[in-house]
Order: structure tokens, then C-alpha cells, then sequence
């Protein structure tokens, strides 16, 4: 138990930027395949029309 206190207390800086940079990637990844999911329903409406009635596109 001392031995890993001994660690975050030596490595906790490079600990929290590994984590942010986790965060970064995961919010990026999430942003990355919403785009994409909009893009392929934006191309599915201009070639099939709009799937919802009484809706104009």
C-alpha cells in the first residue's frame, strides 16, 4: 500500500494528463460518430425523400 502512494505521489501529474487525454478522445469519439450518423441520414433523405409524413426536408 505505501509502495503505491509512493507512486501517485511521484506520478500523479502524468496520471491526470493520461486521463484527460482519455476524456479528450472519448468526447472526440462520441463527436466523431454522431457526425457521421448525421451525414448518413442527410444522405438517405436526399436520395429516398423524408421518411416522416407531412415533413419537408
Amino acid at each position: 500500500m505505501k509502495r503505491m502512494f509512493t507512486f501517485l505521489r511521484h506520478h500523479w501529474e502524468s496520471l491526470l494528463f493520461l486521463a484527460g487525454l482519455m476524456i479528450f478522445a472519448f468526447l472526440g469519439g462520441i463527436a466523431y460518430a454522431t457526425s457521421e450518423i448525421d451525414s448518413t441520414i442527410a444522405e438517405y433523405i436526399e436520395a429516398n425523400g423524408c421518411p416522416v409524413k407531412g415533413e419537408d426536408w
